[in-house]
């Protein structure tokens, strides 16, 4: 079973889009609906999102299929998922090129992100999510908690409609 939010979905067309646009400007491979076209061949390319604690994405070669974790949508910045997809899509190349007798991380991988000059940071795949966390914009995260703080001042309002629409709408941010 498929359960979506509205939330999954836009981040999962956000996901696509880097996607498409790495797969296009980076390494020169068109990509059409659901297929991509590499040395001749038509193959198959699906996107979808999932949960885990510590896995940030994977590739499933049974599937054709790029996972991406759902946490990512709230603690990563573009430049972050971005290179997690590009990670993604060297397994994914790997695949395609060596088959499934090659390491996940071995030689036949490395030479997949040295063809695309992806570097380390892409195919050591160190990333954290708490370090993700911490990328994030304190900016960001100073804006909520401003708005926060306007919402509860607004609570205390005479207006009796007003107030129970900030006190709502803050305890919504806060969740």
């Amino acid at each position: 079973m498929h359960i979506y939010s509205d939330t999954a979905l836009i981040f999962l067309e956000k996901v696509r889009a880097f996607s498409l646009n790495i797969l296009k400007s980076e390494m020169g491979i068109p990509f059409n609906r659901k297929r991509l076209l590499f040395n001749n061949k038509y193959y198959p390319l699906d996107f979808v999102i999932f949960e885990h604690p510590k896995i940030l994405g994977e590739y499933d070669p049974n599937y054709y299929q790029i996972k991406i974790n759902k946490l990512l949508s709230y603690k990563c910045n573009d430049h972050h998922l971005k290179n997690i997809i590009r990670h993604e899509l060297a397994h994914y190349l790997t695949h395609i090129i060596f088959g499934t007798d090659a390491l996940p991380h071995g030689k036949e991988f490395l030479s997949v992100c040295r063809r695309f000059n992806f570097g380390e940071e892409i195919y050591s795949a160190t990333i954290e999510l708490n370090k993700l966390s911490e990328s994030m914009s304190s900016q960001k995260e100073d804006k909520v908690i401003q708005k926060v703080k306007k919402l509860l001042r607004l609570a205390n309002s005479d207006n009796k409609n007003e107030a129970e629409l900030a006190t709502a709408k803050a305890n919504e941010l806060i969740k």
